[in-house]
């Protein structure tokens, strides 16, 4: 009988530690955890969970800590996986029995299997598929190499067939680089591979792959693309088996985002050379269509689908994806081009105001008059045109990005109606001696990073104007844009703080476009024509809201002046936007989310450089900051944790006619699904519970009450309503289900509508 070592190498892994060894202890026969130098409680957790701890002074190589982890295996077979990785449950439930299909074939050394880099700051959304060796026989010859990215290599000399062969039935999950954290595990990668180098005296070809990933993802391009040609040049000597494919892809995005002029006939080249290659069409498909050359794109992401639909066969079909979970970009690609047909046949006919009405068309921007708002709007807004905008961006390291922002400005904002400041936190690009150029932007450059919140409150202290506008640098600004948030801003004296819509965003702001979102002048070109025809103020589509993401708020002085700045316990960023969103309701104001204005955001390029080094030695990975942040919010407002932005799934999807509805529902917690409800029936009166009674004094613009059950929910209920919504499984009432419905019933008017949850899915039932 054969026996299995689960290994691994841990420092600093307390809150992955237990799951990794629960996650080993249904097939292995000893658990091996070697300690690198921790200095919280990894060790000890490890050893209560059952697992043999070794110490090992790390020495940054990581082959050398995993070789002293095989020398203290015994099993026949070793499972080596990072603190930050685990097998999925089937696959934990058959390794065993894979094992002992293999065991016997003695020329199979290992198995590649399957893997998804996952993001868990994102719900777990996917940021990568590859394939790894995680599976081998515990054998003298086979040892890892390489002080990073290390690999297990075949040091037999006695001549004797090894193979290591993928193996589709075994899949493991990796962590550990989530988009926040990855560049802190890059720039030490880095370091350790430069140190490397030094000490060997020069390059090894087998190093450089590892040097132009870490330099892609530290996005210095020009490096990445020298490395990626001399491993393309050097890939028989690598030792990377099987990942061409990444290297190619790797390569061509770094010459896309370093602007590279003849990218596109590097493409063409990469598809003669590569021409098995199915990322290698994705990403012509993906340039052709910023080109707004929609039929030739559709053949090349056809051409994509069909190859990465072919089966592997061989560990040198390894595809190892630099460009996430391809099938499904492919299809929203092609369901993108099938839509928005007109509008690409418009653009290819360089027909910009065709492509704008389709686009318009499209998305059902109304196109409305002056009619359309009430004549004291109107004057409202005439007197808003005379005031003073005081715009705050805070910019570190993005000039590129700050630079095109205040560009847009510019262009698409009426002059005199704004000042710009710009709160520098330490850049070292070149951003301050621009900034000090600039006759229009009046600049705080700091010394150091002073994180978001406090920059923020810099540039508020100094502002000028009778509102106050807080802009992400990674924005750009678009027609109408300023006026059309001033219209809603001064609809009414009560409204406090209006925000648009984007492209790049949380909490129901983003929406669906039609152009690629890269940073080059055609996608901007078509950015800025859809942009036009979709910023048309629109009082119809102004909603009540509960909190504004960050990326662009604009807010009264009133505001202000009441509540204060940011509260920079959140420094370096995240949850300040939520927590000021809370302050402007609990004051009194309302908040409004303007789906008639759109403005266009890349998407976290300002937060990555702002949390960038800012978290001191202590801190290794940036979600222990994160959870500190979102701990801090709801211990400040007594809000149950991961409860105060969650909302029903279901309830976005819901189709509601323009009669006045009541609508009540329990367990509406801190309100969101409230004001989802609000937005989607304009009509509607709108209540909702919670068991939780901090939830009544949070404030918002919809009755929340308190009920400790759904029995005490029951009793609330008075009169017909047209929807009852019970966000809860009603499965755990058993057999009071009938009784409960029942009940429920009686409140619903002919043709009223209950929804609930059974058995983990959506139920919906109406009254006939």
């Amino acid at each position: 009988m054969f026996r299995i070592s689960a290994c691994t190498i841990a420092r600093n892994e307390a809150k992955n530690i237990r799951h990794w060894v629960n996650s080993v202890r249904i097939f292995a026969d000893e658990i091996i955890v070697v300690d690198t130098g921790s200095t919280d409680e990894t060790r000890e957790l490890a050893r209560e969970e059952g697992a043999v701890v070794y110490e090992f002074p790390w020495c940054s190589d990581f082959s050398a800590a995993k070789n002293f982890a095989l020398d203290k295996a015994s099993g026949d077979w070793v499972v080596m996986l990072d603190a930050d990785e685990y097998f999925d449950e089937p696959s934990q439930k058959k390794l065993r029995t894979v094992l002992q299909k293999y065991n016997r074939q003695k020329k199979i050394a290992g198995f590649i299997t399957p893997f998804l880099n996952i993001d868990v700051e994102q719900g777990g959304s996917i940021l990568s598929q590859a394939w790894q060796m995680r599976v081998f026989r515990r054998e003298k010859q086979l040892r890892f190499a390489g002080k990073v990215h290390e690999s297990l290599q075949n040091y037999a000399i006695d001549g004797k067939d090894r193979e290591f062969i993928l193996l589709k039935d075994l899949q493991f999950i990796h962590t550990g680089y989530s988009r926040t954290i990855i560049k802190e595990k890059l720039q030490r990668n880095l370091q350790i591979l430069l140190r490397e180098i030094q000490e060997q005296g020069g390059e090894h070809p087998r190093q450089y792959g590892y040097l132009q990933d870490c330099y892609m993802g530290l996005e210095d391009y020009q490096k990445a693309i020298h490395y990626g040609l001399l491993a393309l040049k050097h890939r028989q000597e690598t030792g990377l088996m099987g990942q061409t494919n990444s290297i190619v892809c790797k390569l061509l995005n770094a010459m896309r985002l370093s602007g590279l002029a003849d990218y596109g006939k590097e493409l063409e080249k990469a598809a003669e050379a590569y021409p098995d290659l199915p990322e290698v069409y994705f990403f012509y498909g993906q340039h052709l269509l910023s080109k707004m050359e929609g039929a030739k794109a559709r053949k090349a992401l056809l051409k994509a689908k069909e190859l990465y639909e072919k089966p592997l066969t061989s560990a040198e079909d390894i595809r190892n994806l630099t460009v996430g979970n391809m099938p499904s970009l492919i299809n929203d690609y092609m369901k993108k081009i099938e839509k928005y047909a007109d509008y690409y046949t418009a653009m290819e006919k360089d027909d910009f105001l065709g492509a704008a009405r389709n686009a318009s068309q499209y998305l059902r921007a109304a196109y409305c008059n002056d009619s359309c708002v009430k004549d004291d709007k109107v004057g409202s807004m005439k007197s808003a045109h005379s005031l003073l905008t005081s715009i705050v961006i805070l910019n570190k390291d993005l000039l590129i990005y700050t630079k095109q922002l205040i560009e847009s400005i510019r262009q698409y904002t009426e002059k005199g109606s704004y000042e710009i400041i710009v709160v520098d936190n330490g850049s070292q690009d070149g951003s301050v001696e621009w900034l000090q150029q600039q006759n229009d932007v009046r600049l705080i450059a700091n010394k150091e990073n002073a994180g978001f919140p406090k920059g923020c409150n810099q540039g508020m202290e100094i502002a000028r104007g009778q509102e106050i506008l807080l802009l992400n640098n990674d924005t750009v600004v678009t027609t109408n844009w300023l006026t059309n948030l001033r219209q809603a801003l001064y609809a009414e004296p009560g409204i406090g703080a209006v925000g648009p819509v984007t492209n790049s965003c949380s909490n129901l702001q983003k929406i669906e476009i039609p152009y690629p979102n890269e940073n080059d002048p055609v996608a901007m070109r078509a950015m800025q024509s859809f942009a036009a025809a979709y910023n048309k103020s629109d009082p119809r589509k102004w909603h009540k809201w509960m909190m504004l993401v960050g990326f662009c708020m604009l807010f009264k002085r009133e505001v202000y002046e009441q509540i204060g700045g940011m509260d920079e316990a959140y420094s370096p960023g995240n949850f300040e936007d939520d927590d000021y969103s809370m302050r402007i309701r609990r004051a009194g104001y309302e908040i409004l989310l303007c789906r008639d204005t759109f403005i266009h955001h890349f998407g976290s390029k300002t937060f990555y450089k702002l949390t960038n080094g800012m978290l001191g030695k202590e801190r290794t990975q940036y979600d222990q900051y994160m959870q500190r942040n979102d701990d801090y919010f709801c211990q400040k407002w007594n809000l149950r944790k991961d409860f105060y932005h969650r909302y029903r799934t279901i309830l976005p999807s819901l189709k509601f006619s323009d009669e006045p509805m009541r609508i009540i529902e329990y367990e509406a917690g801190s309100t969101m699904d409230l004001y989802i409800l609000g937005s989607l029936c304009r009509q509607g009166d709108i209540k909702g519970t919670t068991s939780h009674k901090p939830d009544l004094e949070i404030g918002g613009s919809y009755p929340l009450l308190y009920a400790e059950d759904l029995g005490q929910f029951i009793d609330i209920l008075e009169g017909e309503y047209q929807l009852i919504i019970i966000a809860e499984d009603i499965q755990k009432y058993g057999d009071k289900i009938q009784e409960i419905i029942e009940q429920i019933e009686k409140h619903l008017s002919i043709g009223g509508w209950m929804i609930t949850v059974k058995d983990g899915q959506w139920l919906q039932m109406q009254k006939e």
